[in-house]
């Protein structure tokens, strides 16, 4: 299989550049290449990272978008990605967040399992009652067959009926959870609703079924992930392939990655 690591980045991302781009370059699988796109306001950095082509795995593009917001930016250097790849003829993408570090197998991890959209994972900050919470970020939805616990945890809170709340199911609206630390610590492959898409495996089946739109938000992944789920594509999670994410200084609990 033909692997294109599509990386989007920034002037900004200098401060962990150095690490990201070795991490990148030693992944343990022999038929990929990385492309780096640059969406930053001038083209300093990218005349910089030029230089790296020196290495012949890698190839550095300028994205002259006119967009102001950072997500937008961002998004219109996925689509650059997808472009790239479906004209190269790559059979899968490998989206990286610059500020995330993988294993060296995590490509072979994750293709072990011939799914369409598959991840691995990395934490996320959130702020829960005034304190900054690390939490794997993937996202599994809830059922009432397979999360009794879950289910009538929410149903308590929600003030709702249980058949005011299967009504709602019934409209199309989803319960959801993030995977627990339990999870993260399992061998198991999840599916999910939303996985962590700074370390995201897609097929080409995939990614050329669907572009990246300017969606004008922060979380402008989601609804890509959401549109794929749309069009019959299940999406998947497995934490073992841990990242460390370099933006929250997010580790492995025990401080290492869970696959060498």
């Amino acid at each position: 299989m033909k692997i294109l690591v599509g990386v989007p980045i920034y002037v900004g991302m200098g401060y962990c550049f150095k690490e990201f781009i070795e991490a990148i370059s030693e992944i343990d699988y022999p038929n990929y290449d990385i492309l780096l796109v640059d969406n930053s306001k001038t083209q300093t950095f990218f005349n910089e990272l030029k230089n790296l082509e020196k290495t012949k795995r890698i190839k550095v593009l300028y994205d002259p978008t006119k967009e102001e917001k950072n997500y937008n930016r961002v998004c219109s250097s996925k689509q650059i990605i997808i472009n790239y790849a479906k004209e190269n003829n790559y059979d899968y993408i490998l989206f990286m967040d610059a500020d995330t570090i993988p294993p060296k197998n995590i490509i072979k991890e994750l293709l072990k399992w011939d799914k369409e959209v598959i991840s691995g994972i990395y934490l996320r900050t959130e702020i829960k009652d005034g304190k900054n919470v690390e939490i794997p970020n993937a996202i599994k939805s809830i059922s009432k067959e397979t999360d009794q616990k879950e289910y009538k945890k929410f149903l308590e809170k929600s003030g709702m009926t249980e058949e005011e709340l299967e009504k709602s199911l019934e409209e199309g609206n989803e319960l959801f959870r993030p995977l627990s630390f339990y999870e993260l610590y399992s061998d198991k492959l999840f599916e999910v609703i939303i996985c962590s898409p700074g370390c995201m495996l897609i097929s080409r089946k995939a990614f050329s079924s669907l572009n990246y739109k300017l969606y004008n938000q922060v979380e402008y992944d989601l609804p890509y992930l959401k549109g794929l789920r749309e069009k019959g594509f299940k999406i998947y999670c497995y934490p073992k392939v841990f990242c460390d994410h370099i933006i929250g200084k997010s580790k492995f609990p025990e401080g290492k990655y869970h696959l060498k």
